[in-house]
């Protein structure tokens, strides 16, 4: 009998902090506010007649923080965590899948706005972590919960 197949979903993330709160932004195929974050993408190598890479990490990490602020940065974000949390069923498709999220570390000043349309709350990692607040997806709770509990927040 075959071992079942679960696809690797390569995450990256985006910890856009200013002063002691966090950017968390409505995703409204989760349902809830989340951290900014996107997959990595396989983009075609134009060296290659066939050949495909995966997008570099940094740069969708910059992509997830582009989106919400709409702004380009030469300041490099520092690696916070590589985690590599293993199967958990996706809040999209309802699917088991294999994650590995890598997060970015980003501090922005008062002046930062965010694009226009992008729905996002400033919280606190405590404010994150309440399980009475709703809705915020358990993904952005066990991230934070993980920051934490490694004295990265």
């Amino acid at each position: 009998m075959a071992k079942p197949r679960f696809e690797l979903v390569e995450v990256a993330v985006a910890l856009i902090r200013r002063r002691s709160k966090i950017l968390t932004v409505f995703n409204p195929m989760w349902g809830s506010f989340t951290l900014p974050m996107t997959k990595r993408r396989r983009l075609q190598d134009v060296r290659l007649k066939r050949g495909w890479r995966l997008e570099d990490w940094m740069d969708a990490a910059s992509r997830a923080k582009a989106e919400c602020l709409g702004s380009t940065s030469i300041q490099e974000p520092e690696v916070l965590v590589e985690d590599a949390i293993g199967f958990q069923q996706s809040d999209r498709d309802g699917k088991w899948k294999r994650y590995h999220f890598m997060v970015f570390d980003t501090r922005v000043g008062a002046q930062e706005t965010l694009v226009d349309g992008v729905v996002a709350e400033w919280l606190t990692a405590d404010q994150i972590l309440d399980p009475n607040r709703r809705p915020i997806s358990e993904t952005a709770r066990r991230l934070i919960g993980d920051l934490r509990d490694r004295d990265l927040l």
